[in-house]
């Protein structure tokens, strides 16, 4: 089983806070929650 640490909501907060347009925020955060789901669901399935 593979632990999931939150190091990529944590950069996905830094780049959302270091780029101006909400369109790219929204798309990182995206990103970063769709990623999770998948570790998360790989993590339980191991």
């Amino acid at each position: 089983m593979r632990f999931v640490w939150p190091g990529h909501l944590e950069m996905a907060l830094n780049l959302a806070l270091d780029d101006d347009t909400f369109s790219s925020k929204a798309t990182v955060v995206a990103r970063t929650i769709f990623r999770l789901r998948i570790d998360y669901a790989m993590a339980f399935e191991a």
